[in-house]
């Protein structure tokens, strides 16, 4: 995922969600430092199982926080979809 962190003390929360289903998972980054542009990796550990159709899209939302505790301002989010059967890429967003 690609994030990009102000500069001073930030946090990030990723929603990890199911077409059908909902959020699954919730995974926390705080409070770290920034500044920061680039890849990052996440990992989700969803402990309960689902079961869904085959091409179901699963999506990772990340927003980065101005502050640490999810304070202040949403100063940037990121999305990824993919399908939960081929691991295609299906959609990217960004917002600043």
């Amino acid at each position: 995922m690609f994030i990009n962190v102000t500069s001073g003390t930030v946090s990030e929360r990723g929603v990890l969600s199911v077409s059908g289903v909902g959020t699954v998972d919730n995974i926390y980054h705080d409070p770290f430092d920034g500044p920061y542009v680039g890849h990052v990796d996440f990992a989700a550990f969803v402990t309960t199982p689902y079961s869904v159709v085959p091409l179901t899209p699963i999506t990772l939302t990340v927003s980065t926080y101005d502050g640490a505790a999810y304070s202040g301002a949403v100063s940037y989010i990121r999305a990824i979809t993919w399908d939960c059967t081929s691991g295609a890429l299906l959609n990217t967003s960004l917002s600043q």
